[in-house]
């Protein structure tokens, strides 16, 4: 089984994928751009093209465990994913930011190159790949 771990951002979406062949979480390159069309084809692309068979997508609650406009976002995102046949789950991404911060150099962080997206989502797939011990 091969999944992947989205970090929606509107300019950035962090990746990592982990597949049970080799089981451990990778983070790849993020998709960046503005155009919020583009970067859901890229997805789309990505998705088929590595064969994943779960995409686990970050879930932005707020601090009390509701949902904003933002987690409205992402399930609108898994909701047109869902449609094309592609297995969908959500994954609470609380706190991952700054643990991703945390885990990074003072000059990762102000490179803002999406290593942090992508880290952030590692973080969302080992807490998801947890569940499945």
């Amino acid at each position: 089984m091969r999944i992947l771990a989205v970090d929606f951002g509107t300019r950035r979406m962090g990746l990592a994928s982990w597949d049970t062949a080799a089981p451990v979480v990778i983070p790849i390159n993020p998709i960046t751009g503005s155009d919020a069309g583009a970067m859901e084809r890229d997805l789309a692309r990505i998705i088929q093209d590595e064969a994943f068979d779960r995409v686990v997508l970050g879930l932005p609650l707020n601090m009390d465990g509701t949902e904003g406009a933002m987690a409205k976002t992402v399930r609108e995102l898994g909701s047109r994913l869902s449609e094309k046949g592609i297995d969908i789950t959500y994954m609470d991404e609380r706190l991952t930011s700054r643990e991703a911060s945390n885990r990074v150099s003072r000059k990762a962080r102000r490179s803002r190159n999406g290593r942090l997206d992508s880290i952030s989502a590692s973080l969302i797939l080992e807490a998801y790949v947890e569940t499945l011990a």
